[in-house]
């Protein structure tokens, strides 16, 4: 009775940490990380951060991951970039850009043809530990990867046999088509559709 409910109430999670506190780090790190949650029954990983450089070591983590079957969504970040930072980058990760609460492109969400879908990003609820209010208001892709993460989690509660490719499929095929597929990808998440 107190706080917020997230997507799937009832989900397990591993935090990982494998960036420092100023959000930075090394690929090998991440990779670490991304191995550690796939060898250890991690169903769904949140991506939540990236870089303009694409890394071998990082795709091989990621291919690592989803060979055991694991879903992968990663922001496409906050930069009104045609380019998106990497792991979303990949095309064997779910690409998530941001959304306003009109359904329109946040401002300064990335974009481009190989976007998956659109999320909300601005002014989303989250708990705020370090701050002094229990909750405060957050924006930018994280925030959208997170809601397809927690979508991805869902659908395999209703289906755990599902591949990653087959989850993904889901999440674009149920979305909600918007005009320009360069800004939107296959368009907004639809949570009950999926």
């Amino acid at each position: 009775n107190a706080g917020l409910a997230g997507i799937n109430w009832n989900s397990k999670l591993m935090v990982l940490k494998a960036l420092n506190s100023s959000g930075g780090g090394e690929y090998s790190d991440v990779a670490r990380a991304l191995r550690y949650a796939a060898d250890n029954g991690a169903r769904v990983i949140n991506m939540s951060f990236g870089t303009y450089f694409d890394s071998t070591e990082l795709q091989t983590a990621v291919d690592y991951a989803l060979a055991r079957n694991v879903v992968i969504s990663a922001a496409a970040g906050n930069n009104n970039q045609t380019q998106l930072l990497y792991p979303a980058g990949y095309s064997n990760v779910i690409s998530v850009g941001a959304v306003d609460s009109s359904g329109q492109r946040a401002s300064f969400s990335n974009y481009g043809p190989n976007l998956d879908v659109g999320a909300p990003g601005i002014n989303v609820l989250m708990a705020n530990y370090l701050g002094s209010n229990a909750y405060s208001y957050g924006s930018g892709t994280s925030f959208a990867a997170a809601h397809v993460t927690g979508l991805a989690s869902l659908i395999l509660s209703r289906n755990s046999a599902l591949s990653p490719s087959q989850v993904e499929n889901i999440i674009k095929s149920t979305a909600n088509a918007l005009i320009n597929q360069s800004e939107y990808g296959s368009g907004l998440i639809n949570m009950a559709a999926a």
